[in-house]
């Protein structure tokens, strides 16, 4: 189970960097999306520190 919920918090951390990534080359950031942005990859971090860590 553990390995399992660490498989799917490493795919949905990498979906999130590369989403909203794409995001930012596709329509550019603006400085009122900023901290959205910084909060999104926080937790998209976050699961992939879980990810890393729980194997």
């Amino acid at each position: 189970m553990k390995s399992r919920n660490a498989t799917w918090a490493y795919y949905l951390g990498i979906i999130i960097v590369f989403g909203t990534h794409l995001y930012m080359l596709g329509f550019g950031l603006p400085a009122e999306q900023m901290y959205g942005h910084s909060v999104i990859n926080l937790a998209a971090g976050s699961l992939l520190a879980y990810s890393w860590f729980s194997k």
